[in-house]
């Protein structure tokens, strides 16, 4: 993840980015420059949206007090895309309806690529999403207007390779969401496990709209595995939790647990046992260091009461 503290520079390239676009330079009546938010506000990726979105709204605040972009003030719209494809399209229309300069979001992969495919890309509209990992968004056909600021999952599935591979496990199983996110994990993960001698023994799907009763992907995944070897788990945070809990009750031997950052959020403590968390590795992005960021970490606790997280 680059730095937290871009948000900034973020909407002042939305800005220079629609100068280009004949279908964004329309003048609004209302004299204000309108940027969109497409997050999942509500639903499973709930924690990460709403860090996104204090964030733009802690710049427009900023750059407002500061006299806005050439004497117009900033408004940023929210629309909850629900993790939902259908709500996504929707909430993407009406922001395109409504006007807006530029687009913030969304969080997850396969919601990005779908509002910019359907709605944003043939209206020539920029996106930007803090934490849209798949590493297909890399070869997206979008008129250069898909952007991020957050590190491909190529080098994710990349790191906990070489991670899992150097804690001494020579076997493992995949369990991950079956979306662009998960799937293009899972594919890394495998491709990079296997160059460096590891075999993967089983790589098991689940859907995306599935986050409980895990008891026959996790009795698949555990098929072949022995103590030391390590299971991957590639999700989010209510599924993840469940699938800790379908692990305890298959009760498997001495088994690695490692995860990724779409596992890490609060439900995953309040729903799965204290066993599955104690057994629990993974990776996730963390906030940048330095003086900026300080500065930006500060004024974001004061302006919103919560703390700074990943992709905030």
């Amino acid at each position: 993840m680059t730095h937290i503290a871009l948000h900034l520079l973020v909407f002042t390239l939305f800005l220079s980015a629609c100068s280009d676009m004949k279908q964004s330079v329309q003048k609004l009546e209302d004299g204000t420059v309108r940027l969109g938010a497409l997050l999942s506000y509500t639903g499973p990726l709930s924690r990460y949206s709403r860090g996104i979105w204090y964030g733009g709204k802690l710049a427009v605040q900023e750059i407002n007090a500061q006299g806005g972009v050439d004497g117009k003030p900033l408004e940023l719209i929210l629309a909850d895309d629900k993790l939902n494809p259908a709500a996504a399209e929707a909430g993407a229309v009406e922001l395109r309806d409504l006007g807006v300069q530029g687009v913030l979001g969304s969080v997850a992969s396969s919601i990005t690529m779908l509002s910019a495919e359907k709605v944003f890309t043939p209206a020539g509209i920029p996106l930007i999403s803090a934490s849209s990992t798949s590493p297909k968004i890399s070869t997206l056909d979008d008129k250069d207007t898909v952007w991020r600021t957050a590190a491909s999952d190529a080098y994710q599935g990349e790191f906990l390779a070489t991670k899992v591979f150097a804690d001494g496990s020579r076997k493992a199983a995949v369990i991950f969401i079956n979306n662009a996110y998960g799937s293009g994990l899972a594919e890394r993960f495998a491709e990079v496990y296997k160059s460096l001698g590891g075999t993967v023994v089983q790589k098991v799907a689940y859907p995306s709209d599935k986050d409980k009763d895990f008891g026959a992907e996790v009795a698949q995944a555990l098929t072949g595995l022995q103590a030391g070897d390590a299971l991957m788990i590639f999700g989010y945070v209510t599924d993840t939790a469940n699938i800790g809990n379908a692990l305890d009750a298959a009760s498997p031997l001495d088994i690695k647990y490692w995860g990724c950052d779409g596992n890490f959020g609060t439900a995953i403590v309040e729903l799965s046992s204290l066993n599955f968390l104690r057994r629990l590795r993974g990776s996730n992005a963390r906030p940048a260091s330095g003086e900026r960021y300080e500065i930006f970490r500060d004024t974001f606790e004061k302006g919103t009461g919560r703390s700074v997280e990943a992709y905030s």
